[in-house]
């Protein structure tokens, strides 16, 4: 009998050893996943990570599409493909499964309701966490307008933040204005169910009966109060607006995420990650990449001349004398180059051969990770934690792998743009002051949560200092980029397009860019005949006032000079006292094209000296640009808006 039990208990450990993690099950015994593998990648895609793997393997690879875009950093050396595809599971919370579509098999990685469920999760505490500030600012705002008292924010401002000074100065509008005051009150005994559905991108409109008595206390004659939460690069705008009509919509509150909860997480990770023994060893990283920019080579200015502000009128300076500044390159670490996580493990992964597979954001520390020149040992485990610390990430083990999940997963990865599409653009845009036209419009068909990666991250990606521009014309560019070629080439020709012609979800974009808000409240569409009295035109608004040459090689920016041309009386004579308005607008037409003819001689005579000035760099990659202003006027009824757009548009050498 106990001789039968062994046996048993035997089978039982047995089988418990050779049990296989359900998720990655699929990956178990397949023929071609046991070869070892090399991988170095940055900032690729999922789909980008399967294909390679499946060129090295033979084995058919595919990743669902809601995944398909999420990017990853890997380092591995010489190890069986089917452990790399089991940590990007890990990785990711991610699953394998066996698939077939058609004669066709393959491998599938997907998301599973439990991994979706998880990110619900930590969305809806970003959701709490912003409810919670809302109502506090409001609570508190509340009381001011209930004691009656007057209240204006304090004259001495020292040792106040902006969004604190702005909080206190709504409190004061709040107690002195009825619709402010009105509009907080109301808020305030919203339903749960209401306030989710403002988190969920909805309008809440309380209108008649529904409106608080309070409320219409403060307000006789309110008739509906309409609310809706914009979201910005740093958290949410509680907004609203008000019948009767008011022309403009109320900011009642803001709320900026509080990512103070994660630092017990990463803490206790840390302190995991620092008894790791493997890991306590140190390691020389690498110093600057040869051929890449560093503070060293940067010119120093001429006196009197700040970074970007070298004068030419009406001829070129000696480029000599120009400063060249270093415009960063992803994933190149300078003491100019802002750094991601990715960038730091990478280092750490190729010094140390430590196999690292890690979620990839597009957000950029302060600080260099890699500054350039000669570098200390560094102990593996004490430079991850400082990297979990500056970049709210956490590491942990997978046998031999890293892995290294960020805690803002849930939020950011929505923001992330593909790879490909922005080393396309920054071939065309580096270094200049805006995007071309073609470049913004691809941009701005983008979803909202990716426009806001690209505002966040433009500086470091283009060396573009101010993209907000392109998250006012975002709608504007969204309905341009859905029309026909035919309807853009009518509009370029100055022809007025109704909006009553194109598709239901054309009109909402022109209303999205009428109303100048994420989500349209519709004011002037009560009646559904609106689009028969709406169109839309295409008009040049000219260059800028300050023209803007600049000279782009590859990814490197060769600088920008505020070029100012003079025209003189030999070159365009004095207008008439009095003109036509024919007259008029053909005299500013000819000044404009001699003033574009002077920058064209101006242009050409730059690049040769720049060429001259660094010969490794072809002529024909230096783009002189200017920057022009093109308009979108929008009618509806007799209301007018124009909807302006900076870009950038190269100069015929």
């Amino acid at each position: 009998m106990k001789a039968i039990l062994s046996f048993v208990v035997a089978i039982l450990f047995l089988g418990s050893a050779v049990q296989s993690d359900p998720r990655t099950a699929a990956l178990d015994s397949k023929p071609g996943l046991d070869k070892a593998i090399t991988l170095s990648l940055r900032a690729a895609s999922l789909r980008e990570v399967l294909d390679k793997v499946t060129a090295l393997t033979g084995v058919k690879l595919r990743p669902e599409r809601d995944i398909a875009e999420d990017k990853a950093t890997i380092w591995v050396k010489d190890k069986p493909a089917c452990e790399v595809l089991c940590a990007v599971a890990h990785c990711f919370n991610l699953c394998w499964v066996d698939s077939e579509v058609g004669s066709s098999s393959f491998l599938r990685l997907f998301m599973d309701r439990d991994s979706a469920a998880d990110l619900r999760r930590r969305a809806y505490d970003d959701y709490q966490a912003i409810v919670d500030q809302f109502d506090k600012e409001l609570q508190a705002n509340a009381a001011v307008i209930r004691s009656d008292q007057d209240y204006g924010p304090p004259e001495d401002t020292g040792g106040l933040s902006r969004d604190e000074y702005d909080r206190l100065l709504r409190r004061s509008r709040a107690a002195q204005w009825d619709e402010y005051a009105a509009a907080t009150l109301q808020y305030l005994v919203l339903s749960e169910l209401q306030r989710k559905d403002l988190m969920a991108g909805k309008h809440v409109t309380v209108s008649g009966s529904a409106i608080a008595r309070e409320a219409s206390e403060r307000k006789a004659d309110l008739a509906s109060i309409d609310f809706w939460i914009e979201r910005s690069l740093g958290g949410y705008l509680l907004r609203c607006s008000i019948r009767p009509f008011i022309p403009t919509s109320i900011l009642l509150a803001t709320a900026v995420f509080d990512d103070s909860r994660y630092e017990k997480t990463i803490q206790a990770a840390n302190e995991k990650l620092l008894k790791d023994t493997a890991l306590d060893r140190e390691v020389q990283l690498p110093g600057q990449k040869e051929g890449t920019p560093s503070s060293a080579s940067v010119r120093t200015p001429p006196a009197g001349n700040a970074p970007g502000e070298l004068q030419v009128y009406g001829r070129v300076t000696d480029p000599s004398q120009y400063i060249l500044p270093a415009v960063p390159r992803p994933g190149e670490g300078s003491g100019a180059t802002p750094a991601t996580m990715s960038d730091g493990l990478l280092a750490i992964a190729e010094a140390a051969e430590v196999p690292v597979v890690a979620q990839y954001l597009s957000e950029y520390a302060g600080a260099a990770d890699l500054a350039p020149g000669p570098h200390a040992p560094v102990k593996i485990n004490a430079r991850i934690s400082e990297l979990c610390r500056r970049h709210q990430f956490t590491v942990e083990r997978d046998g031999d792998f890293l892995l290294t999940k960020s805690l803002l997963w849930h939020r950011l990865r929505s923001r992330e743009v593909p790879e490909e599409k922005i080393k396309r653009w920054q071939r065309i845009v580096t270094g200049l002051p805006a995007p071309t036209f073609e470049v913004a419009v691809q941009m701005g068909s983008l979803n909202w949560g990716q426009v806001r990666g690209i505002i966040s991250n433009s500086r470091h990606w283009f060396g573009i200092p101010d993209p907000s521009y392109l998250a006012r014309c975002e709608y504007v560019l969204k309905l341009y980029a859905s029309l026909t070629p035919n309807q853009q080439r009518a509009l370029s020709q100055g022809t007025e397009i109704p909006v009553s012609t194109l598709k239901p979800e054309q009109q909402y974009m022109f209303m999205q860019a009428y109303e100048v808000k994420e989500q349209p409240t519709f004011e002037h569409a009560q009646d559904p005949s609106w689009p028969q009295t709406a169109t839309f035109s295409l008009v040049d608004a000219g260059l800028e006032e300050q023209m803007v040459l600049y000279a782009a090689a590859d990814m490197r920016s060769l600088g920008g000079t505020p070029l100012t041309v003079e025209i003189t009386a030999d070159m365009m004579p004095s207008p008439p006292n009095e003109m036509t308005p024919e007259q008029r607008r053909q005299f500013n037409e000819t000044a404009e094209r001699r003033a574009e003819e002077q920058i064209s001689k101006a242009a050409r005579a730059f690049a040769q000296q720049i060429a001259k000035l660094h010969p490794d760099i072809s002529p024909g990659t230096i783009g002189i640009h200017v920057q022009r202003m093109l308009g979108l006027r929008l009618r509806l009824g007799d209301d007018e808006q124009q909807k302006i757009l900076t870009h950038a548009v190269r100069v015929d050498r």
